[in-house]
């Protein structure tokens, strides 16, 4: 089996039932339904909120319906309403029943579970896999790739990533010009070439695909060239950034390789304020549109820098803790990394939303304790690797999640779906604690031989 996207998703549902003709799957892209689309970390996402109309509204799809211009504007008419978001088919008044029904599912329960493969379910592939990603894909593809290996570790899993969104992964030429972003010359691989090279490798015999030298296989952006490794862990030294509150410039704050110190009131933090009611602003544009050359709004949430860097070095992947205190029962936390280069331009290297309610435990919701510490860890979602360059800065931004493109978490405790305006009562009140940080993967570039 091959293909894109919810293509992809079938291939993984096929894997659930044992299948003697089934030889092997490349998933590209591949969704996730319950994590992914339509919600992401038990945050549901307009995003692409028009295919269940395209998929289901007849025999074929429905071009004419899913390609209407209305869909753009609906999550900001949604958001401007301050209505609940099971509102939101309402207020483009086309009836969305699949949606209400996703909707009675907020933790990723049973619903989701019997979708695509789930914990055990890993441990009875046998099939060689071969995974195509995108680091801005938008797809589940690494969170079933460490499934995979999580419960099954002799699996026969394989990993190639590069600089792609969710279309270009899947194609046989890449768009040169990636939302600002020149992709190296290395990145223009062919994906229909490498799925039948593929296909030949494990059904007739031929050599395996010289891309697939090892298990994981990413391009190093600004490098121009693949690193091969054995698993995601060993594409570099894990280095912990903690968020401090040692100003670093008029802009943000350090974000040091060194914890603060622990003082008699606990971890330093900074307070951030959130007005849920207030509809003329957002917090967290978070998504990487554009890849380079974005320009960010300070005005709220928080910065942190890393001092310059003395040399070049590769970067990879993402995850760590938060630790917060806030006065309401939940809160959506968002982060972005970025590079800021030596000139000012800023280039996205990945991005997280995580409902602290569920960041230990995807299927079962713990609220929180109003003004305790709270402990919101998370996981790669996006796999990137990038030169970082000698001068430049890693910046972080830390936020609250309220925007018109997910959910608005009132911080109740209700169903988020149905909460509304009038559930914003006091504004959000988090302290970010300083024993915060990130993980990320370093890597000597001279200690790499070149491909």
């Amino acid at each position: 089996m091959m293909g894109a996207s919810y293509d992809g998703f079938t291939q993984w549902a096929a894997t659930k039932l044992s299948n003697e003709h089934l030889k092997t799957i490349v998933p590209v892209v591949p969704n996730n339904p319950g994590n992914g689309l339509p919600m992401q970390n038990n945050v549901f996402l307009p995003a692409n909120y028009a295919w269940i109309y395209y998929a289901t509204n007849d025999k074929t799809l429905d071009e004419t319906t899913y390609h209407d211009s209305k869909w753009a504007a609906l999550p900001e008419q949604w958001y401007k309403s301050g209505r609940p978001y099971a509102d939101i088919d309402t207020i483009a008044g086309v009836p969305n029943p699949w949606l209400h029904k996703w909707l009675q599912h907020p933790s990723y329960d049973a619903y989701w579970q019997s979708m695509s493969p789930y914990r055990e379910d890993y441990a009875r592939i046998k099939i060689p896999v071969l995974t195509i990603t995108g680091y801005y894909g938008d797809s589940s593809a690494i969170g079933y790739f460490n499934d995979l290996q999580h419960y099954n570790p002799t699996a026969r899993s394989y990993l190639v990533a590069g600089p792609w969104d969710h279309l270009g992964s899947g194609g046989r030429i890449k768009p040169e010009v990636l939302r600002g972003y020149h992709i190296d010359p290395a990145a223009q691989i062919d994906t229909w070439k490498l799925t039948f090279d593929w296909f030949d490798f494990v059904m007739r015999g031929k050599a395996r695909p010289a891309l697939v030298q090892d298990r994981v296989n990413v391009e190093v952006m600004g490098e121009n060239r693949w690193r091969h490794a054995p698993s995601l862990a060993d594409l570099g030294r894990p280095e912990r950034f903690y968020l401090t509150a040692t100003r670093a410039g008029r802009s943000g704050y350090l974000l040091s390789t060194t914890k603060s110190k622990m003082k008699d009131g606990g971890a330093p933090a900074l307070r951030q304020e959130v007005n849920l009611a207030d509809r003329t602003t957002m917090t967290n544009d978070s998504y990487p549109y554009l890849v380079l050359g974005k320009k960010l709004d300070l005005s709220d949430g928080y910065a942190f820098l890393t001092q310059p860097f003395p040399r070049a070095e590769e970067v990879s992947g993402m995850d760590g803790i938060v630790h917060l205190r806030v006065n309401k029962r939940d809160l959506d936390v968002g982060l972005a990394l970025y590079e800021l280069l030596p000139d000012g331009q800023l280039f996205q290297l990945t991005y997280y939303t995580q409902r602290a309610s569920y960041a230990a435990d995807m299927s079962t919701r713990h609220l929180l304790d109003p003004g305790s510490a709270a402990t919101v860890p998370f996981e790669q979602d996006y796999l990137f690797s990038r030169l970082i360059a000698k001068g430049s800065r890693l910046l972080l931004t830390v936020n609250v999640n309220k925007n018109a493109f997910a959910e608005v978490n009132y911080g109740t405790g209700k169903d988020v779906s149905t909460e509304d305006i009038d559930d914003a009562d006091a504004p959000v009140q988090v302290d970010w604690l300083t024993t915060s940080y990130i993980r990320l993967r370093l890597h000597d570039p001279d200690a790499t031989p070149s491909h």
